[in-house]
């Protein structure tokens, strides 16, 4: 009793309070969260994450939460993630989740594509190389016309209306690319690259309409994936900055990609034909495939072009 005598009033309340037994649902929330945080700082140890000295100050060696709440910080400013409030993040079996940031041509859906370009009018002018390949790749609709004429207009393109390849003859990407390595436009290859035919990289395929895509469960092989990927997705989405700005500068340049595009569907017939493959497939004059001015912008040494395909060959 002396020893209780020795105590304020408060403390010993709170003593008193702190020895009562806890509702089951309540101890299960803290062992659960516990589990959690344990895991987080296992994962991160395992994958290297230990060794950053920002996990290492007083705070993060006493503090788990403190500790996890860094390891995700530091995630963060490494990789596009939308972890934004930890405590949002969790799945149902209490693991945590990390969820990338979409930020590639691939995260435009129909529904995105068709409310911008139905007004492109606010659209900036960086927009412009966007919504020229948007509509390239988007079927034919009742719509399509009437975006054309509003997206010529409005970011002045080199064209009098719209533009179409013939969609079931393959594009030769090793043509594609020395064709615009040649003029200098390197830039446009790889946003044609990442729009129509991006490598398997996690970064260039996510989008929201599949979730699957874009979270990932705290783990060593998902922070091995993701941190790869993105080191190769990087260059491809700044390449796609640059031919913006070509583009924007420049909208003649969309003539250049055009026809580019075209002359390596035609070598990619030829190729065909070469191989044996595709018998039945009539070779088409690059004629056939409509342009929307007879004469293009950029003459083509088709002879120098077939050259190199044989000695990649």
């Amino acid at each position: 009793m002396d020893l209780l005598l020795d105590k304020s009033f408060s403390l010993v309340a709170h003593q008193l309070r702190s020895m009562r037994v806890q509702p089951i649902g309540a101890v299960m929330d803290n062992l659960n969260a516990k589990r959690s945080q344990i895991k987080i700082i296992t994962t991160a140890r395992r994958a290297g994450l230990g060794k950053d000295q920002r996990l290492k100050t007083l705070e993060c060696i006493f503090n788990d939460g403190a500790y996890c709440e860094k390891v995700i910080e530091i995630l963060s400013e490494e990789l596009p993630l939308m972890n934004l409030d930890m405590e949002d993040c969790w799945d149902d079996e209490g693991n945590y989740i990390l969820a990338i940031n979409p930020d590639s041509y691939s995260t435009w859906t129909f529904d995105d594509a068709n409310d911008r370009l139905s007004d492109v009018g606010d659209m900036m002018p960086w927009f412009s190389l966007t919504a020229f390949l948007l509509l390239m790749n988007w079927g034919i609709d009742s719509d399509l016309p009437e975006f054309w004429k509003n997206a010529i207009a409005h970011f002045n393109w080199p064209f009098d209306g719209p533009i179409s390849l013939e969609y079931s003859i393959p594009i030769d990407e090793k043509y594609l690319k020395r064709y615009l390595a040649k003029r200098d436009l390197t830039p446009l290859y790889k946003a044609i690259q990442q729009a129509w035919f991006p490598p398997d990289n996690v970064f260039l395929y996510c989008n929201m309409e599949d979730p699957d895509s874009v979270y990932y469960e705290f783990t060593v092989d998902n922070l091995k994936l993701l941190r790869r990927d993105w080191k190769k997705a990087k260059p491809y989405l700044e390449q796609y900055d640059i031919a913006s700005l070509m583009v924007e500068e420049d909208p003649g340049k969309l003539r250049i990609l055009v026809d580019g595009l075209r002359e390596s569907q035609v070598s990619s017939q030829k190729n065909s034909s070469k191989l044996g493959k595709n018998a039945g497939l009539p070779m088409v004059a690059k004629d056939i495939i409509l342009r929307s001015d007879p004469d293009p912008l950029y003459e083509t040494d088709d002879q120098d072009l077939d050259d190199e395909d044989q000695n990649d060959d």
